[in-house]
């Protein structure tokens, strides 16, 4: 599963506060890439938050609320209807302040509030938490817990698109994976396993859409290593396994979609100059599925990320991914994603930021005559006013367009919101 396109961006401000610290080795000269530091992730010590002192654990509470205006709802431009949606994001998290090892924890609840399609109106939370041992100073242990309820978004690439009401669903999933630095060799192996649970609903018309054949678990084993030419270059090979079992078979079809999935990629780790900073991951992805009616996806694994820090105040960012996804189609079997975008980050003042991105994207689903082309930009401007208080205006764009016997109804999103986000 992925996160999906949505209206409106997190403020720089909350987003250092939220996220968790996850597995974090000792830095080691070789693999340290702090020669540059892009606009996002620079420190600003008199607008960040200092959080509340708890023992041994700082405690980061925040609330965000972002009055948003939507023009397509449904994504249909079939029947374009435009609302007001407020969204309301209480928040907290708690990390350990330990000098060896961490703890980190996270709470975060979405309410979507509807001001005329009260249907449309959803409410979501996650929950989880992350933990590192240290064994010595270059390696580690580490794990994580989450659950959350979840609303697939009217623009997701993998949705009903004629369900009454958006699609929600529950996950479960953990994790546990080691790491290593040994001079010049650096080596990281994980685990785990996730559980997603859709919930059914109907279309327009009230006629019932299962979706417990989307239910399913999943089980993956990754493993990388690193070798350090020198404190700039790395060059490195990772390997991954992951098998997908579903439930049941769909009910429009006998088909099943069981499938295993493997990748083994080659690449890059590099900070180099004054300029550029990025990692370059290609190889061969192949996925193979239990019943023959479907063929096996094989194909080049492209996975890119690279800053080119134009100025200290601008850094733009382009990043190329092609992977398999799950599709909720039952009589498609998945669906190859290959995805372009870049970024412009630029700081027009020590507490103003503003953004631009746009991306490109198809998705060839397989088995069945569909391919979609997907086009989207937002911008945006961030007012850290102090610590506690934060301001962003934005705008984002979206077209979908599809291809094929099996194609879906064409649309464009325009979403313009303002966030104001509250932290201690």
């Amino acid at each position: 599963m992925r996160s999906t396109w949505k209206g409106g961006l997190i403020l720089t401000s909350a987003a250092a506060a939220l996220l968790p610290g996850l597995a974090r080795a000792q830095s080691a000269s070789y693999f340290d890439r702090s020669n540059n530091v892009g606009v996002l992730e620079r420190p600003r010590p008199d607008y960040q938050a200092l959080g509340v002192q708890a023992g041994g654990f700082t405690i980061f509470p925040s609330l965000t609320l972002s009055p948003e205006y939507d023009d397509n709802i449904f994504a249909s431009d079939k029947d374009k209807t435009s609302d007001e949606v407020t969204v309301i994001t209480p928040a907290v998290s708690a990390r350990s302040n330990w000098s060896r090892n961490e703890v980190d924890a996270y709470a975060r609840l979405t309410s979507d509030i509807y001001a005329s399609q009260s249907g449309e109106s959803t409410t979501d939370y996650q929950v989880g938490a992350n933990g590192r041992l240290d064994v010595l100073s270059r390696e580690n242990i580490s794990g994580g817990l989450n659950y959350g309820h979840f609303t697939e978004s009217r623009t997701a690439e993998n949705t009903v698109e004629d369900a009454s009401s958006p699609v929600q669903y529950q996950s479960v999933g953990g994790n546990l994976g080691t790491f290593q630095v040994l001079n010049r060799l650096r080596f990281s192996e994980s685990a785990g396993a996730n559980r997603f649970d859709f919930q059914n609903t109907t279309d327009f018309a009230g006629n019932f859409l299962s979706q417990a054949y989307r239910n399913e678990y999943n089980a993956f084993v990754t493993g990388r290593a690193d070798y350090a030419l020198s404190p700039e270059l790395a060059l490195s090979i990772a390997e991954s396994f992951s098998n997908t079992v579903y439930d049941q078979k769909p009910p429009t079809t006998p088909l099943d979609r069981d499938f295993t999935s493997s990748e083994t990629t080659v690449g890059a780790d590099f900070d180099v100059t004054q300029l550029v900073r990025g990692q370059i991951q290609v190889g061969y992805l192949h996925d193979s599925y239990t019943s023959t009616a479907f063929r096996p996806v094989n194909g080049p694994a492209v996975h890119a990320r690279v800053e080119y820090f134009l100025s200290g105040l601008t850094t733009v960012t382009g990043n190329i991914d092609r992977s398999v996804l799950d599709s909720a189609d039952p009589t498609s079997s998945s669906d190859v994603q290959t995805l372009g975008g870049l970024r412009v980050d630029h700081e027009l003042l020590r507490n103003v930021i503003l953004s631009g991105q746009g991306s490109y994207e198809t998705d060839q689903f397989q088995g069945i005559d569909r391919t979609d082309h997907r086009v989207s930009f937002s911008a945006s401007g961030t007012y850290l006013l102090n610590r506690h208080l934060g301001l962003t205006g934005a705008y984002s764009f979206l077209n979908e367009s599809s291809e094929g016997a099996a194609r879906i109804t064409p649309y464009t999103v325009n979403v313009i919101s303002l966030s104001l986000v509250l932290q201690l």
